[in-house]
């Protein structure tokens, strides 16, 4: 059984990269073998228009000042922003804009007959022998799966992707766990392929790491 609110979704993804909320609500890296990094902060916005702001246990409480009186909806618009005035006060800060959608219970893999099924979650497509496209899980556990995929740049706009992202999304939602797909704000051939998926939008996340 998957869950299907976003803030749900959210700590569910959060899972996969080895973090989780605290007992006082701050985000903390649990252990696993190979967790991502733990930004300062993260601004989220929900696809239903709700918001959330979550800080680290190490934020300090002028970062957490700083960030807290701008609305929420400007910083997803308009991330430079508060960034631009923590770097005016000689801060280091980086800055990362992620979109996150999970394929739906309808999802159904694409017929094509050159799709190999190398693992669990592993798919890809040869031609004449050699392999051109891959989609696979970027993180996996037993409750969700995030999707990467990669096509080679002499086979692109063939549909390559879409029939292996359909392909991947099918054994993970049959495996019972949450299909999700990211990816980053700019990325406009990521953008594209989830408008060809027609995946459903979670949230939009802005994590703020200050160095």
């Amino acid at each position: 059984m998957t869950a299907h609110d976003p803030r749900d979704l959210w700590r569910v993804q959060l899972k996969l990269e080895c973090k989780a909320f605290d007992d006082v609500g701050l985000l903390v890296t649990v252990p696993c073998a190979d967790p991502d990094p733990l930004a300062t902060g993260h601004v989220v916005r929900y696809c239903d228009g709700s918001t959330e702001v979550a800080f680290t246990a190490t934020a300090p409480e002028w970062f957490v000042q700083q960030i807290s009186r701008h609305n929420i909806d400007e910083i997803v618009n308009q991330p430079a922003v508060p960034v631009e005035q923590l770097q005016a006060d000689g801060r280091s800060i980086e800055l990362a804009h992620f979109h996150t959608y999970c394929f739906g219970d309808e999802v159904t893999a694409a017929e094509h007959p050159a799709i190999t099924r190398d693992s669990a979650e592993a798919y890809s497509i040869a031609i004449d022998g050699q392999s051109v496209a891959r989609a696979s899980s970027s993180r996996s556990n037993d409750e969700a799966a995030e999707l990467w995929i990669e096509t080679d740049p002499a086979h692109r706009r063939r549909g390559y992707a879409t029939s292996l992202a359909r392909a991947w999304a099918t054994g993970v939602r049959h495996a019972g766990k949450t299909a999700f797909y990211s990816h980053l704000h700019d990325n406009a051939a990521s953008a594209a392929l989830a408008r060809h998926l027609r995946v459903s939008p979670l949230f939009e996340i802005i994590a703020i790491t200050l160095n």
